[in-house]
């Protein structure tokens, strides 16, 4: 194996690795778990070009997923996206066979990057596995059960044959660790990062467009697919009693950015039984394109997210870089995330949460946050991230 040139790898061996990644989360949904790999492969792309690539997923439909940037054009670059059964069946294949399957398909590895929770084994290559969360052992009631059963069933062998475990967060790792001792010398944390389309937009043009796409004016912002974890019946019911509090002119708009997800019923329940003036001022925009994102966060009077649970919390991060003021939980990661930055709640009272929106109506205390926030955002990189990786690569590779 060859000299490698990056000069900024301190403890590292300088050498070509041959890198595998795991590139299952782009046949779904673009949340969280999407944005992580894009964004983190996105910058990997640019350390890696000396070190040989095989990018691999299994989908029943095999085609080739969307790539970030960069990869595309490389000539050291390898793919495997067969048309296949289920993922969960090759992971059951791979602990039946003895890691036979689906390795004997994969060109010789050094080390394979698995970024969602569960893994198998690929020859002789160093297995890195990232977890983001406990949530199905922590808010049971708040993941499907199929995910539950998948996660209960390969988590656990998953986290054994980990030659090392990256987590998002000081919380998540508290929480692996606590259900899983036997990880705690071989976990590492990386924070994510925010890419640099989420910042303050100031062009007036482009704002008032996207704007009036979305009949919007004044309002509070919510991202995050809707489901019972991101606590938005909660939040329905704090903005009720804020409407209640202000009159109606002078109460902002709610705006709700996410995908159904499931378990929606008590939640359209509840705001199908709201008075109808409350209703009209609450927006359920449905799945919004990223790079529309940025005029929302940067143009909403409070970002407000609730959420009983978040191995890192990317829409805290991203809200704050674009400049606006934050209201979080304060669970989980999301005091890590927000820092002193954000104003913290809890998730579960509504009168709370509808005190601390209320206050960042006020300008002067708004546009204080708005400058913290733009600091704190400014610690996250996903450089920053994609060189702590690389390094963890190097090390393991030596």
């Amino acid at each position: 194996m060859g000299k490698h040139s990056p000069q900024s790898f301190k403890g590292v061996r300088e050498v070509k690795m041959r890198i595998g990644w795991d590139c299952q989360p782009f046949f779904w949904a673009k949340t969280g778990i999407y944005w992580y790999w894009y964004y983190l492969l996105k910058e990997l792309s640019k350390i890696t070009r000396e070190d040989s690539l095989f990018l691999f997923g299994f989908n029943p439909r095999g085609k080739r997923p969307e790539l970030p940037p960069g990869l595309k054009e490389r000539t050291n670059l390898h793919y495997l996206f067969p048309k296949s059964p289920p993922r969960t069946f090759i992971l059951g294949l791979s602990r039946l066979s003895g890691g036979i399957f689906p390795g004997k398909l994969f060109p010789k590895l050094d080390l394979v990057h698995f970024p969602n929770f569960t893994s198998f084994p690929v020859g002789s290559a160093k297995i890195v596995l990232t977890v983001h969360d406990l949530i199905f052992k922590l808010f049971p009631d708040t993941v499907e059960k199929k995910v539950k059963t998948i996660l209960e069933l390969y988590l656990p062998s998953s986290l054994r044959m980990a030659d090392l475990i990256i987590v998002n967060s000081h919380s998540t790792q508290k929480d692996l660790i606590s259900f899983f001792p036997f990880v705690e010398e071989k976990t590492k944390i990386v924070y994510p990062g925010v890419d640099e389309i989420f910042q303050p937009i100031t062009n007036t043009e482009k704002k008032e467009a996207i704007l009036k796409k979305y009949r919007l004016e004044k309002y509070i912002l919510f991202v995050g697919t809707i489901e019972p974890r991101k606590n938005l019946l909660t939040l329905i019911k704090a903005y009720e009693k804020m409407f209640q509090f202000l009159n109606s002119k002078s109460c902002p708009d709610l705006a709700i950015v996410g995908a159904r997800g499931w378990k929606q019923s008590p939640l359209f329940k509840y705001f199908q039984g709201l008075p109808i003036e409350i209703q009209e001022k609450i927006h359920f925009l449905g799945f919004v394109p990223e790079e529309d994102l940025p005029v929302l966060y940067s143009s909403a009077s409070v970002f407000v997210f609730p959420s009983l649970y978040e191995g890192f919390g990317l829409p805290v991060l991203e809200a704050m870089a674009c400049g606006a003021p934050v209201v979080t939980a304060n669970t989980s990661s999301l005091p890590e995330v927000g820092g002193e930055a954000v104003e913290l709640v809890n998730p579960l009272d509504a009168d709370e949460i509808t005190a601390k929106i209320i206050s960042l109506l006020d300008e002067k205390r708004a546009s204080f946050l708005r400058g913290k926030g733009l600091i704190q955002a400014e610690k996250f990189s996903w450089t920053k991230a994609a060189t702590q990786i690389y390094q963890i690569y190097g090390q393991l590779c030596l």
